[in-house]
């Protein structure tokens, strides 16, 4: 998880972390 940002949206990733 350190280039996470690069392939996968904001939006997933504000879902993942609640």
């Amino acid at each position: 998880m350190a280039d996470t940002t690069g392939r996968i949206p904001l939006w997933v990733i504000g879902t993942v972390a609640g």
